[in-house]
């Protein structure tokens, strides 16, 4: 046991640090800039954000809990929180469908060290891991309940399906779709396998201990989407649907001839796919549920009930995968829970020869899998002691810097800039057309003018006339030369001066600020 904790508070170290260290990116401009201003501004209707909302309240929760270390800093601990939870969901919940401590150890390290969760997909405040723990308790409170069990194991199973631990699942995959509507895909399988799991249910039974428990934790879980649907159903859907299915494609159709990272066609998201699914971590988690079902005894698999349930969740995601346009890394992470929930449903722990010899090769299969991780898991581990290295820190400290140096020139209002996580680090203003980033800014000269109308945006065939009519205080510039150019030109024009000895750095460019001349 000793060994085991120091193992595991040895890894989530390493998971700190990655996460602390991991460099700040543009989506991250759309998920994390609305933990700042949802106190005072509407989600949709004051800017722009094209993705669920349940998301942006927890970044926001996790800033009113951590702010006080930074917007990025607070958004990344709560991807370590979600990442602890998604570790201990998959121990625990693992070990209740199996009652193996190796199994569900072997859960824990496909989770934690595996090398794709631990790219852009985990280690980016984004709501891309976020569905993924919720979407596997949910899965395994499901199997759970059919098999009559509660939600802590307490007391004997009762015959029939558990409400109590359906009502849970509900919720859960409530949750799981509040943060990334591609959880439908784990959900949708889910909802029929309420007609059949358990299958001596009557009619009657069915619908008061399996599809009513389930439907009542679905809408509390989902209760953030539905109200903001109800809200305002046609900006709702004009950004959560809609950008995604006309200006989004539209935007990348213009770039996808002369970028190869742009993944358009069925062929190169095939492509993608392969390189994730068959690779590294996720290949051995394969191996392993390949393990646990050929040698699982058809009487387990019968009386279980639910491997058919996985498998179809695992085809399901598997096929959702390629729907979106353009494609990206991201869109392939939900097979892992779906190949985890079939490695718990079907392992089968003993005390046999046969049995013996599975174990051996399920350690061997977590210690690959562990190793193929320790890279990227142990990366940043030696900048531990050191917080002042850490990217969420230079970001931060990049904030004040600005904040600071707009108040030595005496000026005052809102910056203008593609990146506002740093204006937003130093408390400073910005345009609620720009407040999440470069997204639909980039795709409003796409746009059709009726949708358009229900964004809070300008483009950059307009940019010139919507500042006149309200010039920006400040302008951080140095990231995106191609969309900043307007903004380059209008501060030309107006003789904004360059604060000197004041430089951006980060992945993107080296970030410069310009004050307005003169003072307010």
């Amino acid at each position: 046991m000793a060994g085991a904790c120091a193992a595991s508070a040895f890894a989530a170290a390493g998971l700190f640090a990655r996460l602390m260290n991991y460099d700040m990116r543009r989506d991250e401009q759309l998920y994390v800039s609305p933990a700042a201003l949802l106190d005072h501004q509407r989600l949709y209707h004051d800017f722009f954000y094209n993705h669920v909302p349940g998301s942006a309240w927890l970044f926001h929760a996790g800033f009113e809990a951590f702010g006080d270390g930074g917007l990025l800093f607070s958004a990344r601990l709560t991807m370590f929180l979600v990442w602890l939870a998604f570790g201990a969901a998959g121990g625990y919940f693992t070990w209740r469908l199996t009652r193996s401590a190796l199994a569900a150890a072997a859960a824990v390290v496909f989770l934690v060290a595996n090398d794709f969760l631990l790219g852009v997909t985990g280690a980016l405040a984004t709501n891309n891991l976020l569905p993924l723990p919720f979407a596997f308790a949910g899965l395994c409170l499901f199997a759970l309940g059919v098999r009559g069990e509660g939600v802590f194991g307490r007391g004997v199973p009762r015959q029939g399906a558990n409400p109590v631990a359906i009502f849970a699942a509900g919720l859960s995959l409530a949750i799981a779709l509040s943060m990334k509507v591609s959880a439908i895909a784990i959900v949708a399988p889910v909802a029929v396998a309420m007609l059949l799991l358990p299958a001596d249910l009557s009619l009657s039974a069915r619908l008061r201990t399996v599809i009513l428990p389930f439907a009542i934790g679905g809408i509390v879980g989902g209760a953030p989407v539905i109200a903001e649907f109800l809200r305002a159903p046609d900006i709702f859907l004009a950004h959560v649907a809609q950008y995604h299915t006309g200006p989004h494609i539209a935007y990348y159709h213009g770039r996808s001839g002369g970028d190869e990272s742009v993944v358009m066609t069925t062929g190169a998201k095939a492509m993608l796919a392969l390189k994730i699914w068959f690779t590294g971590a996720n290949l051995l988690l394969a191996l392993a549920a390949v393990l646990a079902i050929t040698t699982a005894g058809a009487g387990r698999i019968l009386r279980l009930g639910v491997p058919a349930l996985a498998i179809s969740v695992a085809a399901s995601v598997a096929v959702f995968g390629f729907a979106p346009t353009p494609s990206f890394p991201q869109y392939f992470a939900p097979l892992t829970v779906a190949l985890l929930f079939l490695f718990a449903v079907t392992f089968q722990p003993g005390d046999t020869a046969a049995q013996s010899r599975k174990s051996i090769a399920l350690a061997v299969i977590a210690a690959l899998s562990f190793v193929t991780g320790a890279p990227r898991l142990l990366q940043h581990g030696l900048k531990l002691g050191t917080p002042g290295t850490w990217t969420v820190s230079k970001v931060h400290a990049a904030g004040e810097a600005i904040a600071a140096a707009m108040a030595k020139a005496g000026v005052e209002g809102k910056i203008l800039t593609l990146m506002p996580i740093y204006p937003l680090e130093g408390g400073l203003a910005v345009y609620p057309e720009f407040a999440t980033g470069q997204f639909v800014y980039r795709t409003s000269d796409l746009t059709e003018p009726a949708l358009l109308a229900k964004y809070r945006t300008t483009a950059p065939s307009r940019l010139a006339a919507f500042l006149e009519n309200d010039p920006p205080a400040a302008m951080l510039l140095g990231f995106e030369p191609e969309l900043e150019a307007p903004m380059a030109e209008f501060a030309r024009v107006r003789g904004y001066r360059r604060v000197a000895g004041l430089t951006v750095k980060d992945r993107y460019g080296d970030g410069y600020l310009l004050l307005r001349p003169g003072k307010p």
